[in-house]
């Protein structure tokens, strides 16, 4: 199992440092794999409080460019120089907030091979997407379209890690909650379009999961563990989910 912790835009320097260190105890007793993305600005922390840890961590985002005139921006090459081995790619919130597209997303997630970067790639479904029934094709164009950069960028390279989370945007923040069996679904699909394109990787889900839902999802066939936003915040809820992933 991997639990992948989001942190979006959280959190004083003082209480990343507290939470961080909250996750080094967590992991002693942890089965699953932890991975943590912080705001950019806490790279350095992370790698302080982490590295002699098994916590991984990364960056929330790259730029599509490996440098150059992008004020505000952090290239993949930089997160790396971090001691991080992860980036996170596609979020929804940077497709609708920032109107990411698959093409640019595939481009930083080229960036990030060529920087020796693991990748949690982000897809899933608007909610008007799920009501019309092209869940399946929606979330199989971003995977096809991204993927097979992210394959020519490898160069061979078989030590770079991919890890697909599945995200149902219409059940982020919503109140709305995913049924197991559409989580089942969706995941399935998600393993056999990746399978099509010669790729074995763990997909994990992303849609509100909480301490009291968490033992119900990774209970599914086809679910890996889950990326985790607003309970990655709270050391104590944070610990449950863990605990969940037997």
């Amino acid at each position: 199992m991997i639990i992948a912790a989001n942190w979006k835009m959280n959190l004083s320097r003082q209480n990343a440092g507290d939470l961080l260190k909250s996750y080094r105890d967590i992991s002693a007793d942890a089965s699953a794999s932890l991975i943590t993305f912080v705001p950019a600005c806490y790279l350095a922390l992370a790698e302080d409080i982490l590295s002699k840890t098994s916590v991984q961590f990364g960056a929330q985002d790259c730029h599509a460019a490996e440098k150059g005139a992008f004020t505000g921006d952090i290239s993949a090459s930089m997160i790396a120089d971090f001691g991080a081995g992860w980036v996170l790619c596609g979020h929804s919130e940077r497709r609708q907030y920032y109107a990411e597209t698959d093409n640019l997303i595939a481009e930083k997630m080229t960036q990030a091979a060529q920087s020796g970067l693991n990748a949690i790639f982000c897809v899933g479904e608007s909610h008007e997407d799920r009501l019309s029934g092209a869940s399946v094709d929606v979330v199989t164009r971003q995977l096809t379209t991204t993927l097979q950069h992210w394959q020519a960028a490898r160069g061979g390279r078989s030590t770079q890690s991919l890890v697909i989370a599945y995200e149902p945007i219409w059940a982020i923040g919503t109140g709305l909650v995913a049924s197991l069996e559409q989580i089942s679904e969706m995941h399935a699909g998600v393993k056999a379009c990746i399978a099509g394109l010669g790729i074995t990787a763990p997909v994990i889900y992303g849609g509100s999961v909480k301490p009291d839902n968490a033992a119900d999802i990774f209970a599914l066939a086809d679910v890996d563990g889950a990326l985790i936003g607003g309970a990655s915040l709270d050391a104590e809820g944070f610990s449950q989910i863990v605990a969940a992933a037997r």
